[in-house]
């Protein structure tokens, strides 16, 4: 086996599992912000560029797939700095 479908197959199931991971949370707590009444309307919008963004992202952010505290953290952060909420 080559060394670059070992890293693509990784690669591909690191994205896959960061984004079902992340996403459905994502949308279901952006939801319940006043500030995310937009994203909310252009979900579609937001998933591609979510997906393609995580595509990118994903050798950076694995330990999402593997942890939950990490999760934790990226997701509220994620929130927060998608409906501009300020502590």
């Amino acid at each position: 086996m080559e060394v670059w479908t070992v890293v693509s197959s990784v690669w591909l199931t690191t994205w896959t599992i960061a984004v079902f991971r992340t996403y459905p949370i994502i949308i279901k707590l952006v939801g319940s912000y006043e500030g995310g009444k937009l994203i909310v309307s252009y979900k579609l919008t937001h998933a591609f560029i979510y997906i393609v963004s995580m595509f990118f992202l994903c050798p950076f952010v694995w330990q999402l797939c593997f942890f939950e505290e990490p999760r934790r953290k990226f997701v509220l952060s994620y929130v927060k700095a998608i409906v501009k909420e300020t502590e």
